[in-house]
């Protein structure tokens, strides 16, 4: 395709000069109209398709949930399944896995939930969810009295916290996970910032954590 002869930055721009320009060049410029007008198309579409898959996911979510909710758990595992299998990289597929994974959770299927949580992690759409979904994954290692990853996963939803508050109060499930595994000085050591924080949501907890944590000291010494 021949390349558009631009005008020379020395011509100046005026109006005539621009009219040759055009002239000379207007089958080129309908190439590019076209060209841009297509990518436009494109990208409009594209837009719409994805508005569209994550309305249909959240509907069939809510639909899920409501069987959820009604105490159908069979017919909600089988709609969540095909949700996710349909619509995992959007908001409700995601929220879809969070919701089977805590369903398989009651089910004492603790390692199945873990594991649709971490392949849930891996979506796109799961940015918005980051903090919940690690905190479902250190819920399931609490359960299983696996006292490390659970913590490690209640910081990571700490750092990934939209809020401050949800923050002090990941970090305070970390303490207390802490205390479970007799890591006393790790548990200590949040408490003892969660203390001095006046609005933190945890701070009365951490002031009696606190003074549990020292009691028992100085009972050992």
């Amino acid at each position: 395709m021949a390349q558009p002869n631009f005008p020379r930055a020395g011509q100046g721009l005026s109006t005539e000069s621009l009219w040759d320009y055009v002239v000379a060049n207007q089958r080129l410029l309908t190439y590019i109209g076209g060209a841009v007008v297509v990518a436009a198309g494109v990208v409009l579409f594209w837009r719409e398709s994805v508005n569209v898959r994550n309305t249909r996911a959240q509907s069939a979510f809510e639909s899920a949930q409501q069987a959820f909710y009604a105490g159908n758990l069979p017919l909600a595992k089988s709609d969540l399944d095909k949700l996710i299998s349909r619509y995992g990289n959007t908001p409700g597929g995601v929220q879809a896995t969070m919701l089977l994974a805590q369903i398989l959770y009651g089910e004492g299927k603790y390692d199945d939930g873990i594991r649709r949580l971490q392949g849930a992690q891996g979506q796109r759409a799961a940015h918005r969810f980051a903090a919940s979904v690690e905190e479902l994954l250190a819920a399931g290692y609490v359960d299983t009295k696996r006292y490390d990853e659970a913590v490690s996963h209640f910081l990571a939803a700490a750092q990934k916290a939209a809020f401050e508050a949800d923050r002090d109060s990941y970090l305070a499930e970390a303490a207390r996970v802490y205390q479970l595994a007799g890591k006393t000085a790790e548990a200590r050591k949040i408490w003892a910032q969660q203390a001095e924080d006046i609005e933190s949501p945890a701070m009365s907890e951490a002031r009696v954590r606190l003074g549990e944590i020292d009691a028992k000291a100085a009972v050992k010494n």
